[in-house]
């Protein structure tokens, strides 16, 4: 199944467990390159200026924005994305942070780092929030 992400003028087109993701674009917004290197792609979200790409292996890469750096992490699900940042939700109902640039606010950094069973995310200039567990807990911008 083919599937189509965007970022702020910059595109990233792959197919559900293919190799390789094809990016187009502005450069600077993540389509510096293909990402062909990639193997078994489950899911591909976008940010502002940034992608991050879920592999059936659970293994998470994200490229883009300068700020942004290739990043793996580990036993990782699902990703949400938000603005700035990006969530790995994990089997066990953990969730990490991956920051997308730099200035994003600690207390958000620190909100998403301790949240389990998130349901959806999102994320303004002005904060964040998360529904979790049926609860919604929410940051203001500091």
């Amino acid at each position: 199944q083919v599937e189509v992400a965007a970022a702020n003028k910059a595109f990233a087109l792959w197919c559900h467990g293919g190799d390789g993701i094809a990016t187009w674009g502005k450069p600077s917004r993540g389509s510096d390159s293909a990402r062909a290197g990639l193997r078994q792609v489950r899911q591909v979200e976008a940010v502002d200026a940034a992608f991050a790409a879920l592999l059936e292996n659970g293994s998470v890469v994200s490229w883009g924005t300068e700020g942004s750096e290739e990043i793996l992490a580990k036993d990782v699900t699902r990703i949400l994305a938000a603005r700035w940042l990006f969530l790995g939700l994990r089997a066990d109902g953990s969730c990490t942070a991956f920051r997308t640039q730099r200035g994003v606010p600690q207390a958000i950094m620190e909100l998403c780092q301790g949240l389990r069973h998130v349901q959806q995310f999102e994320a303004t200039e002005e904060g964040a929030a998360a529904l979790f567990d049926g609860r919604v807990i929410a940051s203001p911008r500091l």
